[in-house]
């Protein structure tokens, strides 16, 4: 099991024994999502300051991978095609969403669409 903290750090802890196996800084901000690769060697992070990083446990290296001007909140990975999907907020409110692909080789992205806004309706004032 992965566990993001306020400080920036994830650990990776035994479910069973609840004892941490290890433990990572990946930020001076909250992390706010993990992701794991479908063969857990590697997670994808994302933070407040609107980064992501891909993480290899088994080496501990980490590559930022994506930052953007306001907070992701959100990370997934497709079991099928390790398509990764960012989702976060835009410094000037708006809702947005990234895709990037997942090298089956590397420990970094390749690909991947460009950021896309998401047009959020506001709710009607009332008369």
């Amino acid at each position: 099991m992965a566990i993001g903290t306020t400080n920036g750090y994830v650990e990776i802890v035994d479910a069973f024994s609840g004892s941490a196996v290890s433990i990572f800084r990946f930020s001076e901000q909250y992390i706010t999502d993990i992701a794991w690769s479908v063969d857990n060697n590697q997670l994808v992070v994302t933070d407040l300051n609107g980064e992501a990083r891909v993480v290899d446990i088994t080496t501990g290296s980490a590559e930022r991978i994506e930052s953007i001007n306001g907070t992701l909140f959100a990370v997934d990975i497709n079991p099928v095609d390790q398509r990764i999907v960012l989702g976060g907020i835009l410094s000037d409110g708006s809702t947005a969403f990234k895709t990037l692909n997942l090298s089956p080789d590397q420990p970094h992205m390749e690909g991947g669409s460009g950021l896309c806004r998401i047009n959020t309706p506001r709710a009607a004032s009332a008369a």
